[in-house]
């Protein structure tokens, strides 16, 4: 599928930008433009004095860092990630003493904690890939422009889809180009969701089936370097947002930069943007692993369900999971014949809900069960 038309400005990149970092920032830790992370955190330690202050501060260090681990996976992963917290102080950039007290024969200390936020995710990361048991499925979806007099276009097999693709692959991250994209999408719903708002961002990926959603421009500009010189500077300009597709939620932006000196203007703005993806694999990999890691730390079983088809279907489907003893409170996230998303609450084990569907037909279709993972279960009718 190629898709053209539409302009997406750099106004609009630096706005899809901003609106994420402020989205970011309402998370239960504030977060600064260094990519550090304030945690607000409490120790203590025996006796008084300096040295006593010194083991305090130690303690509400190792405590600020294990919260901010912690709030990155579900409570039963918590302590698959126990390793990163042997030596806390390498995420930590500094802390603030807010406050000290003598207790007794002990010194309480507050302090804020500033901690690496990105090197605390690429440890996780590294650490849950292979635990996560099914390998994180991506779409990408990018509107790229390379040539000056071009107008972008989403375009299947596009230089930094390609590069990314590849890169993630080899990375145990599964993704896809907008190829995946269901056909009934027009051109400017494509071109819409990637320059577009947080919102609008957010529809297309609960839209998606996909467990990660990035959307992104990628735009190349050609410039002379001197007068007289048969070199031309080739830049290009890469940012991503990461979405997580249960809820449409954005969880990261990412951005890169890459210069190519080339005669040959197409050529040099390919290769940049080339480099410039690539340069991007990394983080992504990162942002995917933690996203899928957000979705299955949140309460309650999260269902998934491919061509529901018909409300009427649906709700048959519906009805059988209700019947399960434990189940309640089902909330619908999404609707529409390709795809359902609901949220349930479930006091009893995954088991009992696969054996509820499993070989089962609802208005003579099979209901087959495609993946059942921590408290996300994916159903799908042929």
């Amino acid at each position: 599928m190629a898709v053209t038309g539409g302009h997406i400005r750099d106004t609009v990149m630096r706005a899809g930008f901003l609106a994420l970092i402020c989205c970011l920032s309402s998370s239960a830790f504030p977060r600064g433009d260094d990519g550090l992370v304030q945690v607000r955190a409490e120790g203590y330690a025996d006796g008084i004095g300096f040295a006593a202050r010194r083991r305090a501060v130690e303690a509400a260090t190792r405590d600020a860092v294990a919260q901010f681990v912690q709030s990155l996976v579900a409570r039963e992963d918590a302590a698959a990630l126990e390793p990163l917290l042997g030596d806390p102080g390498r995420y930590v950039d500094h802390a603030d003493l807010l406050r000290q007290e003598d207790r007794g024969d002990s010194t309480f200390v507050e302090v804020d904690v500033y901690v690496a936020e990105r090197s605390i995710q690429r440890d996780v990361a590294e650490l849950m890939l292979p635990r996560l048991g099914a390998a994180p499925e991506v779409l990408l979806v990018i509107g790229e422009q390379f040539i000056q007099d071009e107008v972008p276009a989403v375009i299947e097999g596009g230089i930094a889809e390609q590069a990314l693709i590849e890169a993630l692959g080899k990375k145990g991250v599964a993704a896809r180009g907008v190829d995946a994209v269901p056909d009934d999408f027009s051109h400017p719903e494509l071109l819409g969701a990637v320059g577009g708002d947080v919102e609008t961002g957010g529809l297309f990926a609960r839209a998606m089936t996909a467990d990660v959603v990035v959307l992104g421009t990628a735009v190349a500009r050609t410039t002379a370097i001197a007068a007289g010189s048969n070199l031309l500077r080739n830049e290009a300009a890469i940012t991503l947002r990461v979405f997580r597709a249960f809820d449409g939620k954005m969880t990261d932006a990412l951005s890169s930069r890459h210069v190519v000196h080339a005669a040959d203007p197409r050529a040099g703005g390919r290769q940049a943007l080339r480099d410039a993806a690539l340069r991007l694999a990394e983080d992504a990999r990162v942002s995917a692993v933690i996203t899928v890691l957000g979705t299955r730390a949140e309460e309650g079983v999260q269902l998934t369900l491919e061509r529901p088809g018909t409300r009427a279907r649906l709700e048959k489907v519906l009805g059988a999971i209700r019947g399960v003893p434990g189940v309640a409170g089902m909330e619908e996230r999404f609707y529409s014949d390709r795809l359902a998303r609901y949220v349930f609450q479930y006091t009893g084990p995954m088991s009992w809900l696969v054996d509820e569907v499993r070989d089962r037909s609802f208005d003579g279709a099979p209901l087959k069960v495609m993946r059942v993972v921590g408290n996300e279960m994916r159903l799908s009718f042929p």
